[in-house]
């Protein structure tokens, strides 16, 4: 969910691309923060952007979303539709 807020700038984008309420996504946020014990994002007028500690966690968090879309293709798919892969991770035509 951070990565889709990430990517999106937007807890109401990213709420409504995974089809959840954006105070339940407000919620997941708080909890990871207060589990990693640093905030993530900061609003820099009106646009959500990652904190140090955010911009660490994104790259890894790509990676690993293309690595399990790649060797599952309904993760590809998943993560295509919410726009966290790229047509790299697509099946293999039969």
């Amino acid at each position: 969910m951070f990565l889709l807020v990430a990517h999106h700038g937007d807890i109401d984008a990213a709420a409504e691309a995974l089809h959840v309420r954006a105070s339940e996504l407000r919620i997941h946020l708080a909890d990871l923060e207060t589990l990693i014990g640093a905030p993530l994002l900061i609003d820099v007028q009106g646009n959500l952007l990652p904190t140090e500690t955010g911009a660490v966690l994104i790259a890894p968090l790509r990676d690993a979303v293309q690595a399990a879309a790649t060797a599952d293709p309904r993760i590809g798919d998943i993560a295509r539709a919410l726009g966290l892969a790229g047509d790299e991770t697509a099946p293999a035509p039969v």
